[in-house]
């Protein structure tokens, strides 16, 4: 490590705090950008595919050209009445499914989860609920998410052994004891259990893929639901999903994200399961409900406008 680079260092750390961590153990620091590629003090490329802004590449003409645009006009924020902001919010409505009909704009992914976390647990008045969403997006949630520090389930198998440490790279806590392809007393006993925690902890979020570890394929199991009516939380249905994915040859072609990529977030909710709820019949009606709903906003994840 050069001489300039530790008195950066030390600079950093006194006046924007020890805490604020680096990537890398070894300094990495870029010194320009220009589409895909990073650049150091020394003229070496480097791939870029964590950044935020890769999809379109840095230092992209048409953006540079627009923030500059707009930086010579007017710098202000949404506290002021502005028609650009409000033809854009009207723009990306028109790509969303019915139901998403406001827009509130941050600055970070982190953020916007963050912000969909507060609003669901401000709107019930409570402190904890339960996420349902499809297998085949989970590696896309699991990092999305990381910041709310989701608990959820995997099972017994070995493919349940390679999410379970996935999910707990992503800060989750993770129950074994998943669905499979016959009944299972494991099962049966890991419900009870996350009912016992989620009612002796707080601020318990449960992330579960409802249609199980072996399928079929969307089709919403009754677990997740059984949950929240037995601890009185309420149920918000979420999306996590990149316009361009590797799909594995599985059950539910379970994508990854390729890099470069855009990727959506949605959140819908939240529900409350019905007070007649215990009635099978009433529960079922209920369970089906989410279920068109959970297909029709995977659906809508995958239309992209050209």
């Amino acid at each position: 490590m050069t001489n300039d680079m530790e008195t950066l260092l030390a600079r950093r750390k006194q006046f924007l705090g020890p805490g604020l961590r680096q990537f890398y153990d070894f300094p990495f620091r870029p010194v320009r950008g220009e589409g895909v590629w990073l650049y150091d003090e020394a003229g070496r490329a480097y791939l870029d595919a964590y950044n935020n802004v890769p999809h379109v590449g840095h230092a992209h003409p048409d953006v540079v050209a627009a923030l500059s645009r707009q930086a010579a006009k007017l710098n202000t924020n949404t506290r002021y009445l502005d028609q650009t902001i409000v033809d854009y919010a009207d723009r990306l409505q028109g790509t969303l499914p019915d139901g998403l009909d406001v827009c509130l704009f941050v600055c970070t992914g982190s953020e916007a989860n963050d912000l969909a976390w507060r609003l669901a647990r401000a709107f019930t008045s409570g402190d904890g609920l339960i996420a349902m969403l499809w297998h085949e997006e989970v590696f896309s949630v699991a990092w999305s998410y990381r910041a709310t520090r989701p608990h959820t389930l995997a099972n017994v198998g070995d493919s349940g052994e390679l999410i379970t440490r996935i999910l707990e790279v992503c800060g989750a806590v993770v129950f074994r004891g998943g669905s499979s392809r016959r009944k299972s007393r494991q099962r049966e006993y890991v419900l009870v259990e996350m009912v016992r925690h989620m009612r002796e902890t707080r601020r318990v979020v449960y992330g579960v893929t409802v249609d199980g570890s072996n399928g079929p394929y969307h089709v919403v199991k009754p677990g997740a639901l059984f949950i929240a009516r037995k601890c009185g939380k309420p149920v918000v249905l979420v999306r996590t999903w990149a316009k361009r994915n590797l799909h594995l040859p599985t059950w539910d072609r379970m994508a990854i994200p390729l890099p470069f990529n855009q990727i959506r977030q949605y959140l819908l909710g939240p529900y409350s399961v019905p007070e007649d709820g215990a009635d099978p019949e009433r529960f079922e009606t209920f369970r089906r409900e989410l279920e068109v709903r959970l297909v029709e906003l995977a659906q809508a994840s995958t239309r992209w406008p050209t």
